[in-house]
């Protein structure tokens, strides 16, 4: 346990020093290998077999179904018309941003589409 917090505290470290995210886990990951005696050519593999999952790679197809909606100006009509159902309330912007993600979501079944799609549009 305590090799563990060590570990997690040079991943801090390194975050707080501006070290790209992915270099700082796999410096600890090397590192928490290596001080418990563990072998170390069972990363490689055992990372790639987590890396290939399937809900990995439908991620960025539903981010690209959503960006592919915003160009097409399925999630602008859909935000116009939750604009005209509730925009007039205290805090309608925030309101119809989050009731267009809902709805969007709902249509194309994930929530990350929804925010790539809205999101281009609400954010400037």
């Amino acid at each position: 346990m305590t090799l563990f917090l060590i570990s997690m505290l040079i991943v801090v470290v390194l975050i707080l020093i501006e070290i790209p995210v992915a270099f700082a886990f796999g410096i600890g990951a090397v590192l928490f290998s290596f001080l418990t005696g563990n072998n170390i050519s069972f990363l490689i593999p055992h990372g790639f077999k987590t890396a290939s999952g399937f809900a990995l790679l439908a991620l960025p197809l539903f981010i690209f179904a959503g960006l592919l909606m915003a160009e097409g100006g399925i999630s602008e009509r859909l935000l116009n018309f939750v604009n005209s159902v509730v925009g007039r309330i205290k805090g309608g912007l925030g309101a119809v941003t989050v009731l267009t993600c809902a709805l969007f979501g709902a249509i194309s079944g994930s929530s990350s589409a929804a925010i790539a799609a809205v999101g281009q549009i609400m954010i400037p």
